[in-house]
């Protein structure tokens, strides 16, 4: 009797001490769901995925994103390749949110998934000295993705801007709406990659790819300067370079 509750009463108290110090709980960086349907959620710095490619089901905590590294997205590849790898559940600034890079003395914040960090007057990161205009740190907001519509929000239309290295392309004339809500001149865009200042250009003619430049540059094509007039193969099929337009 004496020995059974000696016994007895030291299993309690491993119990006791086991439960203190987490023994057959979960890791301190996941949680895990009551039921077999519920996955694990990390916390910030922790290990997440989302459980293709053989990466781990692991979801993040509310206010968390998990972030992946080299491309920053979701694996794609195959399970062992580089594009297959977890993620970390880091902290990401929400629309309206300020953001920056970093540098300058401006905060070191990056924006949620679908939102892009827009800086003041030039709209670009930080490039002057810490204090200066040029160092301001930003403000998350929601852009358009390639593909999506887009309009500058006048004559009845919605302000939806796009997002880096696209252009808002409207029907027709290719400009912005110039007439009356409800005119064809009013109607919404579509956003566009289009090549910047150095890059590839040409008009898809004579076998060269169709680029066209943004809006603000002009494609310059070799020797005439002119673009393709000649068939596919000849100097004057080449393609050009988006330009600066010259001073007028």
């Amino acid at each position: 009797m004496h020995l059974s509750t000696r016994l007895s009463g030291a299993l309690v108290g491993f119990m006791i001490v086991a439960g203190s110090l987490g023994v057959g709980c979960a890791a301190e960086d996941d949680e895990v769901g009551s039921s077999a349907d519920e996955v694990r959620t990390a916390r910030e710095g922790g290990t997440c995925g989302n459980g293709v490619f053989g990466t781990p089901k692991i979801d993040c905590r509310a206010g968390l994103e998990c972030v992946y590294p080299a491309t920053g997205t979701a694996p794609t590849g195959p399970a062992g390749s580089s594009s297959a790898r977890t993620g970390t559940c880091e902290r990401r600034a929400q629309e309206g949110d300020t953001c920056g890079n970093g540098v300058f003395g401006t905060p070191n914040v990056a924006c949620g998934s679908g939102l892009e960090c827009i800086y003041p007057a030039s709209g670009t990161a930080p490039t002057g000295p810490a204090g200066s205009s040029s160092a301001r740190a930003g403000t998350c907001e929601r852009r358009a993705k390639e593909g999506e519509t887009c309009a500058n929000g006048v004559f009845g239309t919605p302000n939806i801007a796009c997002g880096s290295g696209l252009e808002c392309v409207y029907p027709a004339s290719g400009t912005a709406p110039t007439g009356p809500a409800g005119s064809s001149s009013a109607r919404t865009g579509a956003c566009e990659r289009r090549a910047q200042v150095g890059e590839t250009c040409a008009n898809g003619v004579f076998g060269t790819p169709k680029i066209a430049c943004a809006s603000n540059l002009v494609c310059v094509y070799p020797a005439s300067g002119t673009a393709p007039a000649g068939p596919t193969g000849s100097s004057s099929a080449r393609t050009g370079t988006c330009e600066l337009p010259p001073e007028p």
